[in-house]
């Protein structure tokens, strides 16, 4: 399971040729079909089933949402006689919060009720009360599609024993309406002259007349600025004046500056960046926009914990998720960010204790200046 998941990822997050702009809107209603496996408790003796589902919901805020589900499981056998072609159904609501909800790559939680209902031969069919929570992440492929997985932790009574299941689900999330954008324009009112009052019209400025030197008043008399109109040509020769010196300024481009190096580390099998990195992050997008020759390769690293090609993939889909953040934030060109994934084959420490994985753990951003 962890490995289609970080295939899942990769391929989502690399193979993808188009950037995606898309957020959680604050209003918006959203329907997803999902499909997955059920697993049962060990104790139910059942074998491991495909669920089919559907979602509806609401985006309360750009942050809180709601959802009704509905869920057929598929049928399953034990080895006892008496029980045969066990399927069940739930349906219910649940409630997610979203992090990060103005990015492509929206990660969540979510906790919910149901009900859920039994079938098949020698089976309690009476509806039972369910609780489950758990995550997702949801990845937008344009504002208003985005692919979905989600796993849920389900516990219910039956027959008084308590079971645990768990559910995987991946889908296809469509997304309807909501604010796109919190920044409205205000267009004034066109204002109206008074209908019991003439309007007032404005007096006519001067033809210029002569172009003579400005007298300066002597010490003993009152201060005052007199500024006589000068003729259309001298204008016209001031104007040129101006252009002239304009065009002599030379502007200095400013020199392209390396930032520090940059690390970002992640826990055991964390995909996600840590909201305390966004600040390394804009550092990243900063210096792409302030120099707009420059180019970034972001390096993915891991510990030596799982396989070489499961690692490989890991460091890859690290780096792919904040290259994915940097391009949407900072609207950056997708050819000027490349990515790297090295797995676990250049450790900066022993992979021998924690704290040693958890410096291999890491991003590495190398900045280009041409």
């Amino acid at each position: 399971m962890k490995k289609t998941i970080i295939n899942t990822l990769a391929i989502v997050l690399i193979v993808s040729t188009t950037t995606a702009f898309g957020e959680v809107r604050e209003g918006a209603f959203s329907v997803t079909p999902v499909a997955g496996s059920y697993v049962y408790d060990s104790k139910q003796h059942l074998d491991t089933s495909v669920v089919l589902g559907v979602r509806a919901g609401y985006n309360i805020t750009d942050s809180f949402g709601i959802e009704a589900f509905y869920d057929y499981v598929t049928r399953s056998n034990v080895s006892s006689m008496s029980l045969k072609d066990i399927s069940s159904q739930r349906y219910g609501g649940q409630a997610l919060y979203n992090f990060f909800p103005d990015n492509v790559l929206v990660p969540y939680l979510a906790a919910g009720y149901s009900r859920v209902n039994f079938g098949g031969a020698g089976v309690n069919n009476a509806s039972h009360g369910e609780f489950d929570y758990g995550a997702g992440v949801k990845y937008f492929l344009t504002d208003d599609i985005a692919v979905r997985g989600d796993i849920r932790h389900a516990l219910y009574s039956y027959n008084s024993t308590n079971f645990n299941n768990v559910e995987f689900t991946t889908g296809v999330h469509f997304q309807f309406g909501g604010d796109a954008s919190a920044v409205k324009t205000i267009v004034p009112a066109s204002v109206k002259p008074s209908t019991t009052e003439p309007a007032l019209m404005a007096a006519p400025v001067p033809h210029p007349t002569a172009c003579e030197p400005v007298a300066c008043p002597s010490a003993s008399e009152s201060v005052k600025y007199v500024f006589e109109p000068v003729t259309e040509a001298a204008c016209e020769t001031l104007k040129a004046a101006a252009q002239l010196k304009a065009s002599q300024v030379v502007v200095v481009p400013r020199s392209c500056e390396i930032p520090p190096d940059i690390s970002i580390t992640y826990g055991p099998d964390r995909v996600i960046f840590k909201e305390d990195y966004r600040d390394e992050l804009d550092k990243m997008g900063n210096f792409l926009n302030d120099f707009p020759n420059s180019s970034i390769t972001i390096v993915g690293h891991t510990d030596s914990a799982g396989s070489n090609e499961e690692n490989l993939q890991l460091s890859l889909v690290r780096a792919a998720v904040v290259r994915s953040h940097i391009i949407y934030k900072f609207k950056i060109a997708r050819d000027r960010i490349s990515i790297k994934g090295y797995g676990a084959s250049k450790p900066v420490a022993s992979n021998k204790t924690a704290e040693g994985k958890a410096k291999n753990r890491r991003i590495e951003a190398i900045f280009n200046c041409k």
